[in-house]
């Protein structure tokens, strides 16, 4: 047993002027020692030892519905408000800890004194006062006022959970430079299996109907439906949807010239005239050439020229007005053509002066191999822009002219048919 608390002690010890080791061993004597225990309730002031009497002969308990009493309100607000002094803190203490009920209260008083307790209205104010004291002025609690003081936390606590499931969500909001424009919405990709898109994202900027198949172009220049083209000829379809325009062949440049004369011709060279391949790019090697006749002649003989004005082809005397040659043209050659028209044991011309030459051009073996490969997918709209590229018209106009049947209500197929057309006058 250790030796009695002294009196000088006992009121340090009540007065909280004790070291921490000294208060230790001050604790732990009052746990053992009666008779300090009766000597220190003289000490401390009248609330102090009303708080030891309350629990010292106290048995224990299993759960909080056993427990005898709790601490009142003004015991609780002092607690919060740290006016206690030493001995009566741990005494406080102590019980917070094993009481629930109390400890609830504890914290929401902890709360509400974060908070600024308001002031009955019309006083004056005479001084700084406490919130504990605002607070009592308020509701006007008496010590024990149990009933108002539940009913002020109940309040209290239903306030603050409203507040909480109350509190607006604010959207995130996407950091930008000021004076920028706010930049328009961009339009999502197709769908994956593990996203979605807006449905604007998924219509079509452009269906055609071709050949049995269909192609699309959709709003993020996906194309689709021509799979069996190759990587040229999608490329080809995809400027074609996106601009809906058709450029003019270079092949075709220099197949128009200025009036000339081949050989000789005299007055009655304006009697017939060439018909057919004029000014224009063959696909055939061997073409047909055709002529108006010139009534009362005897025979027609054609010739043809290389750019140099060389003779590369001559046919016999010929009784009608159109003829094929034998041999081959040269591919991706410019060529022009001439007939000659025996009447009367004389010569007529034809075109005749100052009339332009009539030239032509052969398609070249790669554009040719091009559009063998593309008759095999049935694709109209592929096929003509082919014959486009190529400078082949007339079976150009053929193509876009089926594709407008297919596709009655398209603008972009009437615009390339009406392209193709203006092209050929």
């Amino acid at each position: 047993m250790r030796k009695h608390l002294v009196t000088e002690q006992l009121r340090a010890y009540g007065q909280h002027r004790l070291s921490p080791a000294e208060l230790i061993e001050a604790d732990a004597h009052l746990a053992e020692c009666e008779a300090c225990r009766q000597r220190l309730e003289t000490a401390l002031p009248a609330s102090t030892v009303a708080l030891y009497a309350a629990w010292q002969n106290e048995p224990a308990w299993q759960n909080e519905a056993d427990s005898p009493a709790h601490l009142s309100f003004e015991q609780l607000a002092a607690f919060v408000e740290q006016t206690l002094n030493h001995a009566e803190t741990h005494v406080v203490s102590d019980h917070v800890a094993t009481c629930g009920q109390c400890a609830f209260a504890v914290n929401d008083l902890r709360r509400f004194a974060a908070t600024d307790a308001p002031r009955p209205v019309g006083e004056a104010v005479k001084g700084k006062t406490s919130w504990w004291e605002s607070v009592r002025e308020w509701v006007a609690v008496p010590s024990f006022g149990w009933a108002i003081a539940a009913l002020l936390l109940v309040v209290l606590a239903g306030w603050l959970m409203r507040a909480l499931w109350q509190r607006p969500v604010e959207a995130p909001q996407l950091a930008r430079q000021e004076n920028t424009p706010t930049p328009l919405p961009v339009l999502s990709p197709e769908p994956t299996a593990s996203e979605s898109v807006p449905l604007l994202a998924q219509l079509p900027v452009l269906q055609l109907n071709d050949g049995g198949r269909q192609i699309t172009l959709d709003q993020q220049g996906r194309l689709s439906g021509v799979e069996a083209l190759s990587a040229a000829q999608q490329q080809a379809v995809k400027n074609a949807l996106t601009t809906q325009r058709l450029e003019r062949s270079g092949a075709l440049a220099d197949l128009q010239r200025r009036g000339s004369s081949l050989m000789g011709a005299d007055d009655q060279g304006q009697r017939f005239a060439l018909k057919a391949p004029v000014s224009k790019v063959v696909l055939s090697d061997r073409p047909t050439f055709k002529w108006s006749p010139l009534s009362g002649t005897a025979s027609y003989v054609v010739e043809i020229y290389d750019e140099q004005f060389n003779l590369v082809a001559q046919s016999e005397s010929l009784p009608q007005n159109q003829w094929t040659p034998l041999r081959p043209l040269t591919r991706g050659k410019v060529f022009a053509w001439q007939v000659k028209a025996i009447q009367n044991g004389q010569t007529i011309m034809a075109p005749a002066p100052p009339a332009p030459q009539a030239r032509i051009r052969t398609v070249a073996s790669t554009q040719v191999e091009e559009i063998s490969r593309a008759k095999r997918t049935g694709s109209h709209l592929t096929l003509g822009l082919i014959y486009v590229q190529a400078g082949l018209l007339d079976e150009a106009e053929t193509e876009f002219r089926m594709l407008r049947q297919a596709n009655p209500d398209s603008e972009a197929a009437r615009r390339w048919l009406s392209q193709v057309q203006a092209m050929r006058r």
